[in-house]
C-alpha cells in the first residue's frame, strides 16, 4: 500500500509539473533527466529525439482510437478480423460496475485510457479485491496525458476494461513479440519473456537474427530464442497495422498456436528509454522520415 501510495505522489507532482511547464518544457525536461541532454527538435535525428518530435507535432486525431484498449478492438476488427483479439469479458464505466463474483478465476482488468496500469489476475482467490478497486479508482481520476506528456491520451474516455488472463504454462509470463515498424515495414522485433520472474528484452532482425543491443536497462537473455510458429504471419499482421504510420509499434502473442493482439503504441518508451550501446538511437533513428 505505501509503494503504491508513493507511486500516486509521484504521479501528481508530474501533473503539476505539466501544468506548469506545458507540453514542449516538460518533454525536454524528462528527456534531460533520462538522456542527459535536452531532445534536439529542429534537426532530430535519433529514434529517441524523432519520438519526442512525432508526439509534439504530429498529432492526427485519428490517432486516439489506437491507444484506447477498448476502441482499438474495432480497429483490429476492421482491418486483420476479429479472431484475433483476446476474449473480453466486460467494460466498465467505474469500478462500481464490476462484479467480481462473476469474474473467472483468472483476468486481467486495466483502464482503457492509458498504457502500463494494469492488474493481472491468475488466481482470484488470492486477489486482493479491495486493493485492485483502490488502484482502479486511483487510475480512473488521472488523465494519462497529464501524467506523460502524450496528447493522443488526452481526451479519451476512463473507462475499464476485462480480458482473458493470456499466459503460456512453459514461462513465468507471456512471451511479447513487439514489432518496431517504420512507414509499413516492421524493422526489428523486441521478445519480452519471463516479466514476473527474471525479466529481458531480446532484440532481432526479420530474418531472426539477434541484434545486441539493450533499451531501458532490461537485459538480454542469456537462452536461445526461437522464432514463434506463426511469426511469418505476424510480420503480415504488423505491415498492414502500421501501414500509414511513421512509427508504430505492433505487440502479439502467441498462444495455444493461435496469435493474439496485444496493443499499438504510438511514442515506444516517451522517447525517454536509453540505448546500449547508445549508437543504436541513431541506427534506429535513420528509419523514421520526417
Amino acid at each position: 500500500m505505501a509503494k503504491s501510495n508513493k507511486l500516486f505522489m509521484k504521479y501528481a507532482m508530474k501533473e503539476t509539473m505539466h501544468q506548469v511547464l506545458g507540453d514542449k518544457l516538460f518533454y525536454q525536461l524528462s528527456f534531460l533527466i533520462h538522456h542527459r541532454r535536452i531532445a534536439n527538435l529542429k534537426h532530430p535525428r535519433s529514434f529517441s529525439d524523432k519520438t519526442v518530435w512525432l508526439s509534439l507535432y504530429d498529432r492526427n486525431p485519428e490517432y486516439n482510437k489506437y491507444v484506447d484498449k477498448y476502441d482499438v478492438r474495432e480497429h483490429i476488427t476492421e482491418t486483420i478480423g476479429e479472431k484475433y483479439l483476446n476474449d473480453c469479458y466486460g467494460i466498465y464505466n467505474s469500478v462500481d460496475e464490476i462484479n467480481f463474483d462473476e469474474l473467472p478465476d483468472s483476468f486481467v482488468l486495466k483502464p482503457t485510457h492509458a498504457s502500463g496500469w494494469v492488474i493481472a489476475c491468475p488466481n482470484k482467490a488470492k486477489l486482493d479485491i479491495e486493493d485492485a478497486k483502490m488502484k482502479l479508482s486511483r487510475w480512473m481520476k488521472l488523465n494519462y496525458y497529464n501524467i506523460t506528456g502524450e496528447w493522443v491520451y488526452k481526451n479519451l474516455q476512463p473507462r475499464i476494461i476485462c480480458e482473458r488472463f493470456l499466459k503460456n504454462e512453459e514461462e513465468s509470463g507471456l512471451t511479447d513479440y513487439k514489432f518496431y515498424c517504420f512507414h509499413g515495414e516492421p524493422r526489428f522485433i523486441q521478445v519480452d519473456r519471463d516479466r514476473f520472474a527474471n525479466h529481458n528484452r531480446t532484440y532481432f532482425t526479420p530474418n531472426w537474427e539477434k541484434i545486441n543491443f539493450e533499451l531501458g536497462g532490461c537485459p538480454t537473455s542469456t537462452n536461445e530464442i526461437n522464432a514463434p510458429e506463426n511469426f511469418k504471419d505476424m510480420m503480415k499482421i504488423a505491415r498492414t497495422l502500421s501501414e500509414g504510420f511513421k512509427f508504430i509499434r505492433v505487440d502479439l502473442y502467441e498462444v495455444e498456436k493461435k496469435i493474439v493482439f496485444g496493443e499499438l503504441t504510438l511514442y515506444n518508451g516517451n522517447g525517454l528509454l536509453k540505448f546500449n550501446p547508445e549508437k543504436f538511437d541513431l541506427l534506429i533513428g535513420d528509419f523514421i522520415k520526417i
